[in-house]
């Protein structure tokens, strides 16, 4: 799932995630891949963020989050203004680019979109939320005397905007589709909408006022939903095609057949996931945990 480029193996620039098209229904897995080339890389990460004293310190960890989301801004630009090219077939490590459009880094066909080490900026914040979170229950403790000071922003000031950061998602997505911009869907790709998706979720964990958002996350359908998305994100292109729709990101043609069946491929979906959830993941997960607790 993971390729290291064979002509330079000191190259790391050149890790790349599942390959495939957009017309090809396994493509989607290109993401599975990418997360857990991250993942491979969440111990050392997680340890240097420890030692910058993230954790502690909110203030520093806010530092590092902006110097994460200078770092998406950076790739966002080179993407929009950096030429690109087809990938050269006769390259050792163009098998798992082959026909697409990307970047060349020291040589290097790079797609920024897929690659681990250029997501790893969005990684980062995500881990870095859970460090302020932690980093501001240790510090923003307060006396009885400072109850009303912290709860004014912590409470209904926070909550309201989570609610927002929530509306905005929202509106970028239907404006993103209803316009269908390159500029669009490359900034929402790479992160450089991240601070809005980074207070909701803050705003999710640490408001001590239940936002609308938390109130909708938490509706029992919406939790079980939460435990089947990734098998709805793994079964949806194969249901998309069971209907003879095809699957494509930036499909162009004859939208009756994805307006029609959009409400039954979902359904078909979500079945899909819950069974693949309760006969394989729960399972597995039960099993693993198992074999993980120490033994008395």
């Amino acid at each position: 799932m993971i390729h290291v480029p064979q002509d330079d193996t000191e190259t790391f620039l050149g890790l790349q995630s599942w390959p495939g098209g957009n017309l090809e229904p396994e493509s989607h897995f290109w993401f599975v891949s990418t997360i857990i080339a991250l993942y491979l890389m969440f111990p050392l990460v997680n340890a240097g963020l420890v030692w910058l004293g993230t954790k502690k310190d909110a203030k520093r960890c806010a530092f590092v989050l902006c110097f994460c989301y200078l770092c998406d801004m950076i790739l966002f630009t080179y993407d929009q203004l950096s030429p690109r090219e087809h990938v050269d077939t006769t390259a050792p490590c163009s098998q798992q680019l082959h026909g697409e459009m990307v970047h060349s880094i020291f040589g290097v066909p790079i797609d920024i979109y897929r690659d681990p080490f250029a997501r790893l900026p969005e990684f980062v914040i995500g881990i870095l939320i859970a460090h302020m979170l932690q980093a501001l229950s240790t510090t923003t403790q307060p006396r009885q005397s400072d109850d009303d000071s912290c709860s004014e922003w912590s409470g209904i000031w926070l909550a309201r905007a989570t609610d927002a950061a929530a509306i905005g998602i929202v509106v970028l997505m239907l404006v993103q589709k209803r316009f269908d911009s390159e500029l669009l869907v490359s900034a929402l790709g790479l992160g450089l909408f991240s601070p809005l998706f980074a207070l909701l979720l803050f705003g999710l964990a640490f408001s001590t006022v239940s936002s609308y958002a938390r109130k909708l996350l938490t509706l029992p359908f919406i939790l079980e939903l939460g435990k089947w998305s990734y098998g709805i994100y793994i079964w949806h292109p194969y249901v998309l095609i069971s209907f003879s729709c095809p699957f494509t990101t930036d499909y162009q043609g004859d939208e009756t057949c994805y307006t029609s069946t959009l409400f039954a491929v979902f359904a078909y979906a979500i079945i899909a996931a819950a069974t693949s959830f309760k006969f394989i993941e729960e399972p597995v997960s039960k099993l693993v945990a198992r074999l993980l607790q120490p033994s008395k």
